[in-house]
């Protein structure tokens, strides 16, 4: 009964989130920026999953996805550009998501909190064992030089953006070495801190502004569909542990809950008491 009512809270907490509300864009004065609504969306502990673009879609996105993502690897050994490239892959994802309505700070900043929590739960090196395995699954030392990307792309980011620079920040940037810190990865061949600049300098040109259409294009479907969905979902599950709470309390059955690798709050398990006492 106690699990029922705290499944019950959470959908009545949703349906009063930012995300639900389909009637304050409608009643209210302006309604809310198609930006705010997309960013309570496709998080890592939101129920609300953005769709990707279609084919089309994608393609007139992408001269406007900001060139910190673009797909140029740097000019290093193999695994920090396995690391980089699967980190930077991941970022342009959440990006074409939100349809380039999030920052790339806050997209940067997400992936950063992300990595984070899985350094705090499992550091680099501590996963042993047949069964242990890092989701998605990558190398350990990959996996560190993940920790050590996010850092140079939040930071490369934040340059990005005008009002968090002076002038004076801008011109001091060119004084320090063009290979990221974070990687320790030291350089002392010209020619080889060449090929990092000129990398550098893909990364920090500049792209035009998403254009106002692109910015509210189909986002009545994207609040449309994932909302339908997902509070279909949580009424599905609602039912069943309706339906489960009846069975224990008419007969002699309990439920047990196996904890899941995945976090699955319906791993469900209905076990005769009468044979398994």
């Amino acid at each position: 009964m106690h699990q029922r009512a705290q499944l019950t809270m959470s959908l009545h907490h949703h349906k009063g989130d930012e995300w639900y509300d389909t009637s304050s864009s409608s009643s209210s004065e302006g309604g809310q920026s198609p930006a705010k609504k997309c960013k309570s969306a496709d998080h890592e502990d939101s129920i609300v999953t953005l769709a990707k673009p279609r084919s089309e879609e994608e393609a007139r996105l992408l001269p406007y996805m900001p060139a910190l993502f673009g797909t140029d690897l740097p000019p290093c050994g193999l695994e920090p550009q396995v690391a980089y490239e699967t980190l930077n892959a991941r970022l342009r994802e959440s990006w074409l998501k939100h349809r380039g309505r999030r920052s790339a700070v806050d997209i940067c900043e997400d992936e950063k909190e992300a990595l984070k929590k899985q350094d705090s739960q499992w550091p680099p090196f501590s996963l042993k064992g047949s069964n242990k395995e890092r989701k998605p699954w990558r190398r350990e030392m990959v996996f560190k030089f993940e920790l050590q990307w996010i850092v140079y792309f939040v930071h490369e980011a934040r340059k990005h953006t005008p009002e968090l620079m002076t002038e004076s920040e801008i011109m001091d940037r060119k004084k320090y070495s063009s290979v990221p810190k974070g990687l320790k990865i030291y350089i002392h061949k010209q020619y080889l801190l060449k090929m990092w600049d000129v990398w550098n300098e893909k990364k920090r040109a500049k792209v035009p502004a998403l254009p106002e259409d692109l910015v509210n294009e189909g986002m009545s479907d994207q609040e449309d569909k994932p909302q339908n969905q997902d509070i279909e979902k949580l009424k599905a599950d609602t039912e069943g542990k309706d339906r489960a709470s009846d069975l224990s309390e008419s007969s002699d059955i309990s439920i047990i809950h196996r904890p899941s690798f995945e976090g699955s709050a319906d791993d469900a398990h209905l076990w005769s008491q009468s044979n398994h006492d």
